[in-house]
Formats: structure tokens, sequence, C-alpha cells
């Protein structure tokens, strides 16, 4: 098993006959806990599980959300894959991904110009943002942080997003658009990824 990294967490199935592995990528201020009904069905279905935890969302530090930008979360997502890959470099990888997950994860491919899973689901992938959510870059120019009306159990940090966590988002989103493969205005993406849409099983 390779070193641990910070708020990374393995979840590995008894069976030496491993189908692959599934990383794991919460979205923007979601608690990773949060799939804890996945991982257990992952489990029975024969995958281990990386649960891969971007900075501000690990639990670590009070003040982690406020230390983050675009690139410091790209580099969170290629340290965690590269260590799902050293683990178990003969078995397929799978990416499940949501919101912020499927935007870090894209952009990472993206700017690598290779898909780096089997299979990939992203789940509501913060590609395109609605406009209104530009508010918060505003509001980010006054607040420190910005309050979450999600419900509390889901949230990462109980308090909101910080500012520095929705300017990280709108760079990637912009990192995005400024790759030439894609598209944004038609919100589709053209095939630099070849992103299985696929059951796992």
């Amino acid at each position: 098993m390779s070193a641990a990294i910070a708020g990374n967490k393995w979840f590995l199935v008894s069976s030496k006959k491993a189908l692959g592995v599934v990383i794991l990528i919460h979205g923007l201020n979601q608690n990773p806990a949060s799939w804890k009904d996945m991982i257990p069905a992952l489990k029975r279905w024969g995958y281990h599980v990386y649960l891969l935890c971007l900075k501000g969302h690990r639990g670590l530090t009070v003040d982690g959300i406020f230390k983050v930008n675009a690139e410091v979360w790209l580099q969170n997502f290629i340290d965690g894959y590269r260590d799902a890959e050293s683990t178990f470099p003969l078995l397929p990888r799978m990416l499940v991904a949501y919101s912020l997950g499927g935007l870090v994860s894209t952009v990472a491919q993206g700017k690598l110009a290779t898909t780096l899973f089997d299979r990939q689901v992203l789940l509501a992938p913060a590609i395109v943002t609605k406009p209104y959510t530009r508010l918060a870059l505003l509001l980010s120019k006054f607040l420190p942080q910005i309050p979450s009306g999600s419900p509390e159990y889901y949230r990462a940090n109980k308090n909101g997003v910080s500012a520095a966590g929705y300017r990280a988002l709108f760079d990637l989103e912009n990192m995005l658009t400024r790759l030439s493969q894609f598209d944004l205005r038609f919100h589709y993406f053209r095939p630099v990824l070849k992103c299985n849409f696929l059951k796992l099983r």
C-alpha cells in the first residue's frame, strides 16, 4: 500500500479478485463523508474505492478552504490519481466525480491531453455554471466566506465556501474554456476526453 496522502482514504475489498479501482471526488464544499452510502455498494460489486479529497474539504485545518486555488486543486487530483495508479497499477481505473470534482478532473485531463480512466461518470459536473452563480465573485470582493444554503450534514465547511474557493472554481472554468478542444457555448465538450458515461457494472 502506498503512503497515504493527507485526507485521502482507501476502502479495499477483501477479495483478491478486485475488478478495478473507483476514484471518488466530491463537489464544492461537499463533505467527502457524504459518499458513505456509495462506498459499500462499490465494494460489494468488487471495486477498491479511493476517496480523493481536495484541499479545504479534508477537515484537517479550519483555514484550509481559505488557502486554495485552481492549481492546488489540480495538483491534488494528479497526486491522488498517481497514488491510486501506483497502488494498483494493473487494475482498471474508474472515476465518479460530482460537480467541482468533475470540473477538476476534466481540466486536468484536458491539460494533459489524455484520458486517465477506463470509465468516467461525471455527476452534474461544474463545467457550465448558471450565470447567477458568478455573483459569488462579486461577493468575494467583500466577504472572506459566503454562507451556504445546503444542509449542514452535507457541508465540508459548515459556515460556507471561502472567497478563495469560488475564485478557484471560476478559474478552473476559465481554464476549461481556453482549452482548444472544448466549446462550452453548446454545453458539450469535444472528444479530447473520451468520457464513457456508462454504468460501472
